[in-house]
């Protein structure tokens, strides 16, 4: 048996609620829609939905200030990608006129 206490196997409030009101449902106890009884997965569902935008959100802010430009088709380089592509067709315009 490890001595590890990080492990978390309870069930959350919302597991909890979802099971009670499925069972009540289901016992015709409540005579709720299904969209009620399911209300705490729904809840689930748009905070998870709401972080994962707070997170797209901030990466588009973080990348645009790094100098990446944000358009419909995603994040364009960033300004030091950019800075590697001149100086790399700077060294190819360099051999070009070498070879001339």
């Amino acid at each position: 048996m490890s001595n590890d206490k990080s492990y978390y196997g309870g069930v959350g409030l919302s597991e909890l609620l979802q099971v009670v009101f499925i069972t009540l449902k289901i016992l015709n106890k409540i005579t709720w829609s299904w969209w009620f009884v399911l209300m705490p997965t729904w809840i689930g569902i748009a905070i998870f939905l709401f972080l994962v935008g707070i997170v797209v959100v901030v990466s588009m802010i973080s990348a645009k200030r790094e100098g990446g430009i944000v358009s419909g088709k995603g994040i364009a380089k960033t300004g030091w990608q950019e800075r590697l592509d001149e100086i790399k067709c700077k060294q190819e315009a360099e051999k070009r006129e070498g070879k001339l």
